[in-house]
């Protein structure tokens, strides 16, 4: 059954990069995407690290956020999904790394791998590695080499195995152990666990098309040569004001100038792409919603 677990841990798998330890990075992407802190709301962008309190939270049905923790393990967003990071730096035995990664996933379906199920290196570890609390609802998920998905809405919380092992311990200290691929724990709203459903790989592979990455939804990423050129002006004026509108509809957008034909450029851009085929996505999602008729793509040469 590990095959299964290879089979849907390779996608977006492209994106990933070591990172020191100590940092939650966002390594891909999807736009529009939001980080709120310290109640302030801004673009989420790739490479950017998160702090303890941050909330993140992806776009539409087709919003994509790719995490990685600080010892290399993923959790990838689907859309309209809300994260958020309750601790990623607590002290260990020797006092040097955190032994325990504790997020909430408050909304949405999510995906977990763990870094030994993807051989990501993660961070510089002597000892063991930190332990990842998944938080869902009044349920932990505590991960040994997983690969799970999650699912929280308005009636339910579901978590589904691909490959590994999960703890998973509910409000009442009492505790359930998945280790068969294909197994789902279910847990209405106001009610108790359910007993664990049989086994069904199919489900699962279905289930996890909700948060796939996929270059065909247009994503980007910290080294993608591509760029949408938003808007150009002669002059240095209004960038701050347009900065702000595209930042507070969830664009990451930034200024840049170039020389073109002896004369100096001004020009706001949406860096990160991967591909020509993945901005060409975005470009028309950000012409929807932020009504631009002229933008055009380029590549950050």
């Amino acid at each position: 059954m590990r095959l299964l677990g290879k089979f849907v841990a390779g996608i977006g798998l492209a994106y990933f990069s070591s990172i020191a330890a100590g940092a939650i990075t966002i390594t891909s992407l999807t736009y529009p995407a939001w980080l709120v802190r310290n109640h302030e709301i801004t673009a989420l962008f790739p490479g950017q690290t998160l702090r303890d309190a941050d909330l993140v939270r992806s776009g539409d049905h087709r919003g994509r956020i790719l995490i990685e923790l600080p010892d290399g393990s993923q959790v990838r967003l689907g859309g309209s999904a809300r994260f958020l990071v309750e601790s990623s730096s607590l002290s260990s035995v020797d006092g040097n790394h955190p032994n325990e990664i504790s997020v909430r996933l408050l909304r949405g379906s999510f995906r977990f791998t763990s870094s030994s199920l993807i051989g990501a290196e993660g961070g510089d570890w002597d000892g063991a590695r930190p332990q990842v609390m998944l938080k869902i609802g009044k349920m932990i998920a505590q991960t040994v080499n997983s690969d799970i998905l999650i699912r929280r809405n308005d009636v339910e919380d579901r978590i589904g195995l691909i490959d590994g092992v999960v703890e998973v311990l509910s409000a009442d200290e009492s505790k359930v152990t998945l280790d068969e691929p294909g197994e789902v724990l279910l847990k209405p709203f106001g009610q108790p666990l359910l007993p664990i459903s049989d086994a069904n790989v199919e489900k699962l592979v279905q289930w996890q098309t909700e948060s796939e990455l996929s270059k065909n939804l247009g994503l980007a990423s910290t080294s993608g040569p591509w760029q949408i050129a938003l808007v150009s002006f002669n002059q240095e004026t209004n960038i701050a004001a347009r900065l702000a509108d595209f930042n507070g509809k969830g664009f990451a957008a930034r200024h840049v100038s170039v020389d073109q034909g002896g004369k100096r450029i001004h020009r706001i851009v949406l860096p990160g792409f991967v591909t020509f085929a993945a901005a060409n996505k975005a470009l028309f999602k950000i012409s929807q919603q932020m009504g631009i008729a002229d933008a055009w793509i380029v590549r950050a040469d």
